[in-house]
């Protein structure tokens, strides 16, 4: 397995004007420009989650590839990579994953992002596309207080160095030059069909499975189907996140034999239809269903939701067959007009997390019934919500005593005369408040 490489990350704080400072002119104090090796990117091939949509260039993960051209000014760039969390936030809400018991304490990776690399010489000239590795980049957000904006990376060394960890990689592997089939050190990884086969011993009564981010070199289609045949019965959680292998014959395999399954991710699985995924309405049982970055459309989502009562957190983000979400909502007879929202609030007066990120139709009407009608109110989202007034966003702080969590970024109703009085008056809250240059 490729050994995980960890670094310190320095941000500029927002108090530090940028500097200039070359970060290859720092590494070649000691030496000579010229013997440095630089690595670009020449596209990101795989990902896990992105903040931008599947349609945008706008914060995207594509964004990381080539020289970069933000840095070293600080802000808000659409041209940057930017994740979907930060914080811990998404792990404390109820929809968060509950974590394994026996997970390392320093395995803290949250996303990653498999990179396609050239080598360039030349310090500036053309790219030497004929030297290409894949190299993967696991991320953790935890420590981060918003969303962070990523422009470039760069990977850069002695030349002789580099050679010698190449000719060890062959050695080690047997690499090829096709980044489709080359798996390079993640070909190493524990889980592959035959240690699946192995483990079939001690998982006849298995509750909590997690293959996610096992690409389909690593680990079959068939294995994993013979595997769930045999050890599915007792399944109450499957995570397979980011996973190559998972086809709708995998999907038939989990209707048929995990039929006490309460928790299913599927997010970044794009080899499955939107077919496959309307056989998942005969997993009554569901209460936690992850589609982001699927093929789900209208008709199977709408079937999902009416077969599966129980059914508490839905992630349908970034998806690639949901174009009119009216006929979602009519499936819990709510219209997307004016009122949804408080229509929304009115009958689940237990909401906990509500994000309304990017909708320019939330009003000081809407604040004010989620205020009356929402008690136990953990975390709420309006970035980008220009019709609300400060005073009413006051009244929800005041009426919300569980709040700990409010994103009022982008919203101009609100200035920061008025972050600093709800710093003072409401501590117990986290406000994030991120404003255009």
């Amino acid at each position: 397995m490729l050994s995980r490489v960890k670094k310190m990350l320095a941000f500029k704080s927002h108090n530090s004007p940028p500097k200039d400072t070359d970060p290859i002119d720092e590494y070649c104090k000691k030496g000579k420009k010229s013997d440095i090796v630089i690595f670009n990117a020449l596209e990101v091939s795989d990902f896990s989650s992105q903040y931008g949509s599947e349609t945008s260039i706008s914060y995207t993960a594509s964004n990381l590839a080539g020289r970069g051209n933000v840095y070293p000014n600080y802000g808000d760039f659409t041209q940057a990579c930017v994740f979907r969390t930060y914080g811990d936030w998404w792990d404390r809400a109820p929809s968060g994953r509950q974590r394994f018991a026996r997970t390392p304490e320093w395995f803290t990776s949250q996303d990653y992002i498999v990179r396609i690399l050239a080598c360039d010489k030349s310090m500036g000239s053309c790219v030497d596309t004929g030297n290409q590795s894949l190299i993967r980049l696991e991320l953790c957000h935890k420590h981060v207080i918003y969303y962070t904006e990523l422009d470039y990376v760069l990977l850069y060394g002695k030349e002789t160095v580099q050679a010698e960890c190449c000719n060890d990689i062959q050695e080690t592997q047997g690499c090829t030059d096709d980044p489709e089939t080359d798996n390079g050190y993640f070909g190493l990884l524990p889980v592959n069909d035959i240690a699946l086969k192995g483990m079939l011993g001690r998982s006849r009564f298995l509750q909590r499975l997690n293959l996610s981010w096992c690409h389909g070199n690593i680990l079959t289609e068939q294995a994993f189907c013979w595997y769930i045949e045999e050890c599915g019965e007792s399944l109450q959680s499957l995570y397979l996140s980011s996973c190559s292998f998972v086809t709708d014959n995998c999907l038939d395999a989990i209707v048929r034999h995990c039929k006490n399954l309460s928790e299913l991710e599927l997010d970044s699985c794009s080899r499955v239809s939107h077919e496959g995924l309307q056989k998942l309405a005969s997993l009554s049982k569901l209460q936690r269903l992850n589609l982001y970055r699927t093929m789900i459309d209208q008709k199977a989502l709408s079937t999902i939701i009416i077969s599966c009562p129980e059914l508490r957190h839905l992630n349908i983000g970034a998806t690639h067959g949901i174009h009119n979400c009216d006929e979602i909502l009519q499936v819990f007879n709510i219209k997307s007009s004016s009122g949804s929202i408080r229509f929304l609030v009115e009958n689940c007066k237990k909401i906990k997390k509500l994000f309304l990120t990017a909708n320019r139709t939330v009003d000081d009407e809407d604040l004010l019934a989620i205020a009356n009608n929402c008690p136990d109110l953990e975390q709420l989202d309006i970035l980008g919500t220009r019709q609300v007034s400060a005073d009413i966003a006051t009244r929800l702080l005041q009426q919300c005593e569980k709040l700990e969590f409010f994103d009022v970024s982008f919203c101009t109703g609100i200035d920061k005369i008025r972050l600093h009085d709800w710093s003072t008056r409401f501590p117990r809250v986290d406000v994030k408040k991120s404003f255009q240059n």
